[in-house]
């Protein structure tokens, strides 16, 4: 009968696509049976079969997801490339950085809206005081302690 077919664990890891090693975990765990034949292991040929259908698929699936590893040079590019997009971002915020810190020195220099209100206040009370008329002063002859002719 074929179905009674025990195989070799080298086959069967030909077959599941593995070491013949890991061929004999799966042995060792529940997934294949298999049989003891002088000191040497024989796998169920069914059960081998079953288990490499059931993962060609995850095979075909880790395949297609790991595929992009094999392009080692593409992904040093895009490393490079979004290396290259942080710096430009870190020089950047640097540049904006400083200038704000020159505008807080700036504004730090500018009098308060208190000290401004009051500039304005005096100011007004200066401009008043000019506008209103004032007496003539007449300017007081200087007299000199020494006339030129005395000496």
């Amino acid at each position: 009968m074929v179905e009674d077919e025990y195989i070799s664990a080298a086959a069967a890891g030909e077959i599941l696509g593995v070491s013949p090693r890991q061929a004999m975990r799966y042995g060792a765990g529940d997934d294949i049976r298999r049989r003891m034949e002088g000191r040497q292991f024989f796998y169920h040929a069914g059960d081998v079969r079953t288990l490499a259908a059931k993962h060609q698929g995850r095979r075909e699936r880790v395949t297609n997801a790991t595929s992009h590893m094999s392009r080692p040079n593409e992904w040093r590019t895009k490393y490079e490339e979004a290396n290259e997009k942080v710096i430009a971002a870190a020089r950047a915020i640097g540049q904006l950085e400083q200038q704000v810190s020159a505008l807080q020195a700036e504004v730090a220099r500018r009098p308060s809206a208190e000290a401004y209100a009051e500039l304005e206040t005096r100011y007004a009370q200066l401009l008043q005081l000019q506008q209103e008329p004032q007496a003539p002063t007449t300017p007081t002859p200087r007299k000199s302690r020494w006339k030129f002719w005395e000496k």
